[in-house]
Order: C-alpha cells, then sequence, then structure tokens
C-alpha cells in the first residue's frame, strides 16, 4: 500500500529513483521486523497469563567490557489494555571478559 503512494512523488530523475528506492528499503518487510524487535524483543514470544514468568539472557560491551545481563519477568497482572510486569535483572561481568583498563589501572 506504502509503495503505491509513492506514484505522487513528483521529483524529477535521478532523485526520483534514488528516494523511491529508499523508501522501498525502509519500509521492506526485514526493516520493519527490525523496527519492531527493538521494541518487542523483550516479551515472551508466546501468550502469558497473570503469573506466568520468562527470562532474557543478552550480552553487552560498555565501556569495552563484556557485561551478561540475565532478566526475569512476570506477569502481575493484566487491567483492560493494560499489563504490570515486575523486571529483575542480574547484571555481572561475562567470566572471559577482558578487565577495563582506566588511567593505568585494571
Amino acid at each position: 500500500m506504502i509503495l503505491k503512494d509513492t506514484a505522487s512523488i513528483t521529483l524529477t530523475e535521478p532523485v526520483a529513483s534514488a528516494i523511491k528506492t529508499q523508501i522501498a528499503g525502509t519500509i521492506s518487510e526485514s526493516s520493519l521486523k527490525t523496527m519492531i524487535g527493538g521494541f518487542t524483543w523483550h516479551l515472551p514470544g508466546k501468550e502469558v497469563s497473570a503469573g506466568d514468568e520468562w527470562s532474557i539472557a543478552d550480552q553487552m560491551n560498555s565501556g569495552g567490557m563484556m557485561l551478561m545481563i540475565a532478566t526475569t519477568y512476570h506477569l502481575d497482572r493484566i487491567s483492560g489494555n493494560n499489563a504490570s510486569i515486575t523486571v529483575e535483572s542480574s547484571i555481572k561481568a561475562a567470566e572471559n571478559a577482558t578487565p577495563i583498563k582506566s588511567g593505568g589501572q585494571q
């Protein structure tokens, strides 16, 4: 549907083709999944009910040190369109993380 609307772009060549290509790339299936994934990656990926828990393990490089982040989510209750979720995270350096050197110190 969005791509059909690009027909109304009245730019002349070569700019018109470049912009249409950019629009098509921005709204491609993989691009949209990537954008939405940024907001939904922490969701359980299955139907859950009040009282259910799920966990996600993630890694993050912070200032040159690899950190392991373990997060547990608990769905406390659902009220209409609102969900109350308790979230607890444990963050620690990865077992094989190289120590950070700062000011000559490790």
